[in-house]
């Protein structure tokens, strides 16, 4: 999924995957890609897995810090 990361403290988007164990009800992160430099997208993301394996990740507006 793509996380815009607006709340985040410094504010930083990313793209990150949770394994979900709907029986316990819990969710752990897996994986997950951060740009360097820190890049803030608060709109316009998006994060697809390719039939490949790999991990598209499109930043939309955004600003680097």
């Amino acid at each position: 999924m793509f996380d815009n990361g607006d709340t985040h403290s410094p504010p930083e988007s990313r793209a990150v995957e949770y394994r979900l164990d709907t029986l316990a009800m819990t969710a752990t992160m897996v994986w997950q890609y951060r740009h360097n430099p820190p890049l803030l997208a608060a709109f316009l993301g998006s994060a697809r897995r390719l039939a490949d394996g790999h991990t598209l990740v499109g930043f939309g507006a955004c600003r680097a810090w």
